[in-house]
């Protein structure tokens, strides 16, 4: 099939042919797992379809390369290459992806419709997660799909899509092996020795200033919030699976005053760690 530019249309647009029942919705889909069973387009060039497509990353990190962009897709993202639209997605690793491919048509043999981004990017959601979740369990009842359920599912997930996708211009994200050397030094790191934004940068092979940048695009959150986060997350593992006291755990993190770890803990989780272990 010869490829065909689709007609762009705005958003609103977009949302009310796509819930419209006159309206033609073409849906397949697959897991597309990387090394095992690679799709065509994983390792080769970068390529346009007719129809849209969506990656959800289920499992790893994955480099995309969409419409002249290029940027990571960490586990739980999601995103939407509008038809027509160079994309190329690798990885060297096995993620695992759930891919699936619609297109929307006003009639038949008509060009297809698509809204008026080449792509859309939600990093790790929860409420897109719950969309992709709820459209596979659908798409999977094969001959038993309902139309209504389909066009609904999409809907939502156009809708998670339009509000909270932000711009990705050509800015650069960190790679996946800066964040594996992040995670490498993070792992061999005492719990009591605290690193330093510099010490990730340094990790990295990049100077603080556009380190502290990049990391904020790629995590949407400072180095010093992250490393803060990563450390009380220690803190609840300590919490669920030892008998150790908060004054113990607090020692151990390496702070010197109990009561800023508390602070701090019921600041990031909403809760005190004493309340939290409860």
């Amino acid at each position: 099939m010869s490829l065909q530019e689709p007609i762009r249309i705005s958003e609103d647009d977009w949302l009310r042919r796509l819930g419209s029942p006159q309206a033609r919705v073409n849906v397949t889909f697959g897991p597309a797992p990387g090394r095992l069973y690679p799709p065509p387009e994983w390792y080769t060039g970068p390529r346009r379809m007719n129809e849209h497509l969506v990656y959800f990353i289920a499992r790893e990190t994955v480099q995309a390369e969409v419409a002249g962009d290029s940027f990571l897709c960490s586990r739980g993202s999601c995103c939407w290459v509008t038809a027509a639209t160079d994309c190329r997605f690798f990885s060297n690793k096995s993620p695992l992806i759930w891919r699936f491919r619609f297109s929307l048509l006003p009639r038949r043999n008509a060009r297809p419709l698509g809204p008026d981004q080449d792509y859309y990017f939600l990093p790790n959601s929860p409420a897109i997660a719950e969309t992709v979740n709820s459209l596979l369990a659908e798409l999977t009842q094969q001959f038993r799909w309902k139309p209504e359920s389909i066009r609904s599912r999409l809907i939502q997930l156009s809708i998670l899509f339009f509000r909270n996708t932000k711009p990705l211009g050509k800015r650069r994200a960190l790679t996946a092996q800066q964040q594996n050397a992040i995670s490498r030094l993070l792992e061999n790191t005492r719990p009591d020795r605290w690193l330093r934004p510099h010490d990730l940068a340094k990790a990295a092979g990049l100077s603080p200033d556009y380190f502290s940048r990049v990391f904020h695009y790629t995590h949407d959150v400072s180095p010093r919030q992250w490393l803060l986060r990563q450390r009380l997350s220690y803190a609840v593992v300590l919490l669920q699976e030892t008998p150790l006291r908060v004054g113990e755990i607090a020692e151990r993190l390496g702070y010197a005053n109990i009561h800023l770890f508390s602070r701090q803990f019921s600041a990031c989780f909403g809760r005190s760690p004493t309340h939290f272990r409860q």
